[in-house]
């Protein structure tokens, strides 16, 4: 990849290459809630580009649990993977490897700001730690209560559940200001029965659904908005054979929701109010009929790569996809 290329990515992107292997640059950026990571590979003239935003609690939970085990570390590298596409290893000799499709590696003496990031970020997971207390009824999150005062406690929760809430609300207190979308909310939500959405945004909604015709899609986007809506909703509320009023799509949207249990509800509030997509990919997104990449791509269309709003989906998605995989794991 040119110098010239590589220079014009850091720029747009505000990130700084740490790693390179032959025609490939991992580059980051270090947010205030989490890690930005941008890779692009040159095959020939056709470059290749991928983001990576990890949420800034999963790289602490990762490298404290890698990095605590010493002996195993030094008898064979360690590994897990910290999102669908991108997996940490941890060597014995201060020095990790993230993988893709190419591998790199990251030295300390050489990457001191991100390993500098890393260890505030796994001291900030220790302290969370310590606020996690016992009683007979379980446990709970000492000092830390929901948007409405409840306490936050196992339940519906467990204790992997109450260490991500609090590590979220230290992380925005140490960032000087009060959450608004994150764990932390989303968790008060659930605890709090907070589920009211404006009954104008399901209009919206359904002026969203009224804005697009069958034929303005693919045929794959179209057979899939129609399966999709088929599976979960009671009525057609588009498509060549749909005769509704944006008004009636607007109550069917609704009974949909209302018909969802607590946890979906909160999936659905919290993505509606982030990015405010076509609701068919939304309740596709919640059931797990579709992988993260590609909400994110259905989502991010028509916006620059480098754009605010397409790096607010990449991670708001990231940080939801640890909501839902808590609650499918416990299936």
């Amino acid at each position: 990849m040119s110098d010239f290329m590589v220079e014009m990515m850091q720029h747009d992107f505000k990130v700084e290459v740490i790693a390179q292997k032959e025609n490939a640059h991992l580059m980051l950026g270090i947010r205030g809630s989490h890690y930005h990571f941008v890779e692009s590979i040159q095959d020939g003239s056709f470059n290749t580009m991928d983001q990576h935003h990890i949420p800034r609690y999963q790289m602490a939970y990762w490298f404290d649990s890698l990095s605590s085990n010493k002996e195993a570390t030094s008898v064979r590298p360690l590994s897990a993977n910290i999102s669908p596409s991108f997996r940490l290893t941890l060597f014995a000799d201060d020095q990790v490897e993230f993988s893709s499709v190419v591998d790199y590696i990251l030295k300390e003496k050489d990457s001191e700001k991100f390993f500098n990031a890393v260890k505030k970020d796994v001291s900030r997971l220790r302290r969370a730690k310590t606020l996690i207390q016992s009683n007979d009824n379980g446990f709970y999150i000492d000092g830390i209560t929901t948007q409405k005062g409840l306490p936050i406690e196992t339940g519906i929760l467990d204790e992997d559940d109450l260490l991500m809430i609090a590590y979220d609300y230290l992380l925005y207190k140490s960032l000087r200001k009060q959450p608004e979308f994150g764990l932390y909310v989303m968790y008060s939500y659930l605890i709090d029965n907070q589920f009211e959405i404006p009954e104008n945004n399901f209009m919206v909604m359904a002026c969203q659904l009224h804005g697009i015709g069958y034929d303005e899609l693919s045929p794959e986007e179209g057979n899939f908005f129609m399966n999709v809506q088929k599976k979960y909703f009671p009525k057609q509320i588009w498509g060549k054979q749909a005769k509704v009023t944006q008004e009636e799509t607007a109550r069917v949207i609704k009974e949909v929701y209302t018909n969802l249990d607590p946890v979906k509800k909160v999936q659905f509030k919290s993505l509606s109010e982030a990015h405010g997509t076509y609701v068919f990919v939304l309740i596709a997104y919640i059931f797990q009929n579709i992988k993260m990449s590609s909400y994110i791509e259905l989502c991010t269309r028509g916006h620059q790569p480098d754009s605010i709003w397409e790096q607010k989906i990449r991670y708001d998605s990231n940080v939801i996809q640890m909501f839902i995989d808590k609650f499918f794991s416990k299936k």
